[in-house]
């Protein structure tokens, strides 16, 4: 199943369920990979209206807004996701991230070292992908 069998699976399951979460994050998820970060963050912002503790939901959501320049709002969900799970490398790495994209270079370093001593290969790999 490519792509666009899973978005039309996903679009199936949220109108079979409409406060199913996962569902739409997972949508939201596919949307970001395709580029359409607008569908992107209202499937994510979605998913998170319905559970507002979903760890993956708030760190796409911050992806998508920081690839969409919008990076106060994606430091917003970064840091609330850091805040969330202190020992998520993946939260320390968008914040890495997005303080870099805003200029940040000391906030950036500080958080790509965290990301670094919580899970090398994983932060290494994230970062030199964006």
């Amino acid at each position: 199943m490519g792509r666009a069998g899973a978005h039309a699976d996903l679009t199936r399951a949220v109108a079979i369920d409409p406060v199913c979460a996962w569902a739409w994050a997972w949508r939201g998820e596919l949307a970001l990979g395709a580029g359409d970060l607008a569908a992107a963050e209202e499937d994510l912002t979605r998913a998170l209206t319905l559970d507002p503790a979903s760890h993956d939901a708030r760190l796409w959501r911050a992806e998508t807004r920081r690839r969409a320049g919008r990076l106060e709002p994606a430091l917003a969900d970064a840091d609330a996701a850091r805040r969330q799970s202190p020992g998520s490398w993946r939260a320390w790495a968008a914040l890495s991230l997005i303080r870099g994209g805003s200029g940040d270079a000391r906030g950036q370093r500080r958080c790509l070292d965290r990301a670094l001593a919580l899970a090398p290969e994983g932060a290494r790999r994230l970062v030199e992908s964006a």
